[in-house]
This record gives C-alpha cells, sequence and structure tokens, in this order.
C-alpha cells in the first residue's frame, strides 16, 4: 500500500493508505468546501475519485471522530444531484447523494434508520461570489414578500471573478475523467459545476463496474 497525502502542509492536511492497483484521478480542489450531512450531523471531507472507489476523508480536527468512508462503484446503485431549496441556497450551496445496494465491501456513515445522507459543496468564499449570494437571496425575498425592493441589486452587472491559475487537481486520469475534465479549469470552477463533474465521472465508473 502506498500513503499519499493530500492539502499537504496546510491545516487541513489528509491522507489515504492506498490499495494495491488504485490510483487517484481526482481530488477535491482547495478553494472549495465539501461536507456530509446525514440529519443534523455535518463535517468537512476531504473527497477522492480513485479508479476503484469514491472517499471521504474527515478534515481536521475532526472532533466527531467521522472515519474515512469508502463507496466502492460496484457497491453503488446511483449518484444523483439533489436540488436546492430555493435560488438563494443554490447560489451558496450544491447537493449530492450516492444510494448504496446492500451488502458489499463499502465503508460509510448511515443514521438510524439505514440513510446515508448527502454532499453539500459549497460555493467559493471570495467577495464577488458573496455578493452575488447576497443579490439572489434579495431576489428570493423580493419574491416571497414584494415589501422589499433589490431593484438597484438586480440591476447591477458585475463581471465574472477569476483568480490566477492554480496547479490542477486531478493526476494520471483515465479517459473518462479526461474527457469530463477537458474544458474544466478547476481552479475557476462553481461549485455546482464542481458537484456535476463529480456525479457524472462516478456515474460512468459506477456504470463500466456494473457492466
Amino acid at each position: 500500500m502506498a500513503i499519499v497525502k493530500f492539502d499537504e502542509g496546510t491545516k487541513v492536511e489528509t491522507s489515504l493508505n492506498l490499495e494495491d492497483g488504485e490510483e487517484v484521478i481526482f481530488v477535491k480542489p482547495p478553494k472549495n468546501l465539501i461536507a456530509r450531512a446525514i440529519g443534523l450531523k455535518t463535517w468537512n471531507v476531504t473527497v477522492v475519485i480513485t479508479n476503484k472507489r469514491f472517499v471521504t476523508i474527515p478534515q481536521p480536527p475532526n472532533r466527531k471522530n467521522c472515519p474515512v468512508e469508502s463507496y466502492y462503484y460496484i457497491d453503488i446503485e446511483n449518484i444523483n444531484l439533489r436540488e436546492a431549496d430555493g435560488a438563494s441556497e443554490a447560489s451558496t450551496w450544491s447537493f449530492f447523494h450516492i444510494n448504496m445496494k446492500s451488502g458489499g465491501n463499502s465503508s460509510y456513515e448511515v443514521d438510524k434508520n439505514g440513510v446515508n445522507g448527502y454532499f453539500m459543496i459549497r460555493m467559493e468564499m471570495s467577495i464577488m461570489n458573496i455578493i452575488r449570494s447576497f443579490i439572489a437571496e434579495r431576489k428570493e425575498m423580493d419574491a416571497k414578500y414584494g415589501h422589499i425592493t433589490s431593484a438597484g441589486l438586480q440591476a447591477m452587472d458585475y463581471q465574472h471573478y477569476t483568480e490566477k491559475s492554480v496547479d490542477k487537481y486531478y493526476a494520471r486520469q483515465r479517459e473518462i475523467a479526461k474527457e469530463r475534465a477537458a474544458n474544466m479549469d478547476f481552479s475557476n470552477t462553481g461549485h455546482a459545476q464542481l458537484r456535476d463533474y463529480i456525479v457524472d465521472v462516478v456515474s460512468q465508473f459506477v456504470e463500466i463496474m456494473n457492466g
């Protein structure tokens, strides 16, 4: 087995023991926060996609003692988008969940009813994204209550926010992951795009493993 480290040298450094023949395909970009949610329990994770499994690694300090989760593709029934409750939530978070078959070698957290919850990807906390989220929330409030006006905010036209290019966050990609990522720059990808990429790639791997 080989041990690989992610976000090395930072306060959220994590590591994973790779199995024989296992290769890392994608790692969550440092700029994005991804959390697991089961009922009211949430914890931040580093998401890793390998050629064998979808992995979540609890980020430090992990005070809830959450374990590393392994979702082997052969054990996954499907992976799906989860709709946000409204426009303001969608501007801040993107959600997805994984449905598992019974049995198998996967290990993951579940609630008392056997439900394994869902995943939340937060928008990058840049000034422009926060402003966009604020505008979306004001528009939603206008639609619901009418007595609040945000005409000025709605008229604002902000230039798309762009950061300097940083290193790619995936390595040794297989053909499907390369194809899906061909036109993506993960240093600038939004939370919804990142969610869609993860769901798309994992779905393809599940389809291959299940024949």
